[in-house]
């Protein structure tokens, strides 16, 4: 009880002479207190306020959502083609006619398209191409005595080409494709059989071979074949 009391009246003698200092006109003088004079009373009596270190604020990052952009991709539509129409066929006709032939027949003319097709003439000279694919073609005509011909046409899918008469000149006696002195020695050395003892000197086919075969060579004297 005694250490207490010591302990408390010089604190309490200190808050009175503080409390009396206005009254008795003496200056305020604020208490310092000493670390020393601290640990000497054991424990701090008078009431000072600490002031709390705070810790650094801590720093929160937001984070950045990254948001990777998806490509839409656009259906693209399936088209449907379009079939491709098969083009028609087309047909090729015509009449071919002998120079100075007496004879009334024409047939037995070979005719060529491209090489691919062949017919023969019939016994008035004509032919047909059926089935003949459109676009550009080559025509050729040819017979033993005769230069050959050689046409080129344009046949429109579904379109039917007549040539009309076509003529192939004579005079190509011992058939080399041209027309000249060799001809001429191949008549001289027949003219005037009869019967025939080669045919090739006959060149308009009237069963003699006479001046009318020479006129004919003559005529066509230095052409060759094809002819157009």
């Amino acid at each position: 009880m005694k250490g207490l009391l010591r302990v408390l009246l010089p604190v309490g003698i200190f808050a009175l002479s503080l409390a009396l200092l206005p009254y008795l006109g003496l200056p305020y003088r604020p208490l310092e207190v000493t670390a020393a004079q601290l640990n000497q009373y054991g424990s701090a009596t008078s009431t000072s306020t600490r002031t709390p270190t705070l810790p650094p604020p801590t720093l929160t990052r937001t984070p950045t959502s990254s948001t990777t952009s998806i490509p839409s991709t656009t259906a693209t539509p399936s088209l449907t083609p379009t079939p491709t129409a098969t083009p028609v066929p087309g047909r090729v006709m015509g009449f071919v006619s002998l120079e100075g032939h007496a004879g009334v027949t024409r047939a037995g003319v070979t005719v060529r398209l491209d090489q691919a097709q062949q017919v023969v003439t019939g016994a008035d000279g004509s032919f047909i191409f059926d089935n003949v694919p459109a676009g550009a073609h080559d025509l050729r005509a040819e017979t033993p005595g005769y230069l050959c011909l050689q046409r080129s046409l344009v046949v429109n899918p579904g379109q039917t080409v007549d040539l009309g008469t076509v003529s192939l000149k004579a005079g190509d006696a011992n058939g080399d494709n041209r027309v000249d002195l060799l001809d001429l020695v191949l008549i001289g050395a027949h003219y005037g059989e009869n019967p025939l003892s080669d045919a090739r000197a006959d060149m308009n086919g009237d069963g003699v071979v006479n001046l009318f075969d020479l006129v004919l060579v003559g005529n066509n004297f230095g052409l060759s074949c094809p002819q157009g």
